[in-house]
């Protein structure tokens, strides 16, 4: 006789929320690249949750976190 596998759902203890307008919450990211000459830089990333526009990149070769 065979054991039935039980399914187990995943309910996470925060869901997360979606907006619902535009300006409620934004997300920010910091990412680094390479130039051709070595120098490393750095951007700083925010955007709009609600429609995933791009509301600010800031680029600078010294960006501390």
């Amino acid at each position: 006789m065979e054991k039935v596998k039980k399914r187990r759902f995943d309910i996470p203890v925060n869901p997360i929320a979606v907006p619902l307008k535009q300006n409620i919450q934004w997300a920010m990211d910091f990412m680094t690249n390479v130039l051709v000459n070595g120098n490393k830089f750095r951007t700083l990333n925010i955007v709009d949750q609600y429609n995933r526009k791009r509301l600010k990149i800031e680029n600078q070769l010294s960006m501390p976190a």
